[in-house]
């Protein structure tokens, strides 16, 4: 259905050992700026990101239910617990028994130590545990990191955020097009910074582009080696029209490939959208909504050095 030399995404092989945070293209997007930087794949570890952990996700109401399994887990008493960690053993008992939120630096030691992200304690919902990766950030940047809306943000001195998005590598592609079957074995992404002004909800991953498709010459072209950035479209929001004037780019997860285009129709009584590519060797095409995985919209490119 595709052509091979069509816009699909892909990454290389990330093998930089350092961190690297300098700022690349800045793109403007109708409701925020961001500015694209990246980490190497020996620079961090792997990942299991929110949409793959649901298998493994302990299901509580309470908070203290949850810290009580986490030490159920590891085999720890309260006693033990607090020991290991120099907690308050009260503190700790509160929350089990009373539901009692913890301070700051409580919960800080509770996260660190089962590895959880604050939102699955506090809330019981997105991720239940950080990747290893998101422990190295917390070490290296202690108090600087947060978490807000299921997503991870380092703190910079300026007031901006850089916000780490799962980057889908080559390993992880299959498993994006197949439905994220075995996700747990399958999906383990890099990271891709993006500097943003604010925090930001919802699911993004970055993916990097190949192909000539949506290169036409201009400074809309999206060229190969293109690193870009995508919100996703719950899939609830399918039936209603796309936002097509407001977001032109959009990167589709289908069964048969991951495409970076535009959609120019959306046909919602048919349930189907008309996708568009910039480059004139490219005709359009329409496909159907039922054969797409995902649909993210593009709210950053990071243009290749």
């Amino acid at each position: 259905m595709f052509s091979s030399t069509q816009s699909l995404v892909t990454s290389e092989d990330l093998c930089n050992k350092m961190l690297k945070f300098n700022c690349c293209c800045c793109v403007n997007v109708s409701y925020c700026t961001f500015m694209s930087q990246y980490v190497t794949k020996d620079s961090i570890c792997n990942i299991k990101t929110k949409h793959f952990q649901h298998k493994n996700q302990i299901k509580m109401e309470k908070i203290g239910e949850r810290l009580s399994k986490l030490l159920e887990n590891k085999g720890l008493t309260v006693y033990a617990f607090c020991k290991k960690t120099g907690t308050n053993n009260a503190s700790i008992g509160r929350i089990i028994n009373k539901g009692a939120k913890p301070n700051e630096k409580t919960l800080n030691t509770i996260c660190d130590f089962f590895n959880v992200s604050k939102d699955w304690l506090l809330t019981g919902k997105g991720a239940m545990y950080r990747n290893k990766y998101e422990s190295n950030i917390v070490n290296l940047f202690k108090e600087k990191t947060s978490e807000h809306g299921g997503n991870r943000f380092i703190e910079l001195e300026d007031g901006r955020k850089l916000m780490a998005v799962p980057f889908v590598d080559q390993t992880a592609q299959a498993g994006f097009i197949s439905g994220f079957a075995d996700a747990d074995e399958m999906m383990q992404l890099p990271y891709h910074f993006v500097t943003v002004n604010q925090y930001h909800k919802g699911d993004y991953y970055a993916f990097k582009v190949i192909g000539d498709s949506m290169d036409d010459g201009t400074k809309n072209t999206i060229e190969q080696g293109d690193i870009i950035t995508g919100r996703v479209i719950d899939k609830s929001l399918w039936r209603n029209k796309f936002h097509i004037h407001k977001f032109k780019n959009y990167i589709i997860v289908h069964k048969e490939g991951i495409l970076v285009k535009e959609i120019i129709a959306h046909d919602t009584e048919n349930g189907c959208i008309t996708i568009h590519s910039l480059n004139k060797n490219f005709d359009d095409d329409v496909i159907m909504l039922d054969d797409c995985i995902m649909i993210l919209n593009v709210v950053d490119i990071n243009k290749k050095p």
